[in-house]
This record gives structure tokens, sequence and C-alpha cells, in this order.
């Protein structure tokens, strides 16, 4: 028995073909969603985190740089792939500033290529997360742990029975 995927991946391509070879290609890696326009795909990123984003640029209802730029404002770590069979470098290059994207494929795709991409892209995503993680959990330990020194020189301190020099002395020691 195998395990079900833990992670959806957004496509959203107008043409029913690209929708399908893709959904084959990544369906025992991650749940796909499939969405038949840029309108369906910003419905979805409203509901939910995908773990990659992967549109066609020109699709009726929003365009995929529409979508990713919406995409990076709701998960800015979240994987932006764009793919198009137009040829115009203008709107590639508006795609790649707006929506920050990860990587951009002309069509047709070569799909493996594609796929391990994805997969890359999701690994690393996902690794730096547990990092940033990680990182707030340290920090949040390194904090608890000055307050209780803190707390716990203030006990010392004001603990102190007996002449200046043993109160000096217990100072210098909770100093160190």
């Amino acid at each position: 028995m195998t395990s079900a995927p833990l992670h959806e991946i957004l496509i959203a391509d107008d043409d029913s073909g690209i929708r399908d070879m893709l959904t084959r290609a990544f369906a025992g890696d991650f749940r796909v969603i499939v969405a038949a326009d840029g309108s369906e795909a910003m419905r979805f990123l409203e509901r939910a985190k995908p773990a990659a984003v992967i549109v066609d640029e020109m699709m009726p209802g929003a365009t995929g740089t529409q979508v990713l730029s919406r995409a990076k404002s709701l998960f800015p770590d979240v994987p932006r792939v764009l793919m198009t069979a137009s040829n115009d470098t203008e709107r590639a290059m508006n795609a790649i500033n707006e929506g920050e994207i990860h990587r951009f494929y002309a069509k047709p795709l070569r799909v493996m290529e594609l796929r391990r991409s994805i997969l890359d892209l999701v690994k690393r995503a996902i690794n730096e997360e547990a990092l940033r993680i990680e990182l707030r959990t340290l920090r949040a330990v390194k904090e608890e742990s000055q307050i209780q020194r803190a707390a716990t020189r203030v006990v010392i301190l004001s603990a102190g029975e007996g002449d200046a020099a043993q109160r000096g002395d217990r100072v210098q020691a909770a100093a160190k």
C-alpha cells in the first residue's frame, strides 16, 4: 500500500491536454488541483496553500502573471512556475518581474524536466521552511534562557544578607 501524497500543487492551463499530461506526471508525488482558467486558479489560492503553482500565461479570467503575483503575495515561499506558448519576450519579462517566478518554461513542454524542477523546488521550499521554524524555536529558547538568567540574578542579588563585600562577591558571581 502506498501512502497518499501530502502536498497539493496547482496546475492552471486552459488547454485540457496540458492539464491532463501534467496531472499524470505529478499524480504520484502530489495531490494535483487543476484550474481551467485564471479566475478558477485565483479561487483555489484563496482556499489553500499549494506546495507549488504552475500556470500558463495566456488564460481567460486572469493571466498567469496575475495568478503568480497573487500566489506570491499570499505565499511568498511557494515555488511559482510559468509556462507559455507565446514568444513575446516582453510578456515573459513582465511575468518574471511581477510574479518573481522560480522557473519559466516555453511550450512545447519537456514534461520530465518540468517534473524534476518542481520536485527540487518543492523539496527546497520544505527544507527552507523547516530551517525557518528551527531558527524561530532556537531564538525563543535563547530569549527564554536569557529571561531566566536575568531573573536568577535578581533573586541572587536581592536575597543577600551579610555585609557589602559579600553582596559584591555575589554580584560578580551572578555576572559570570
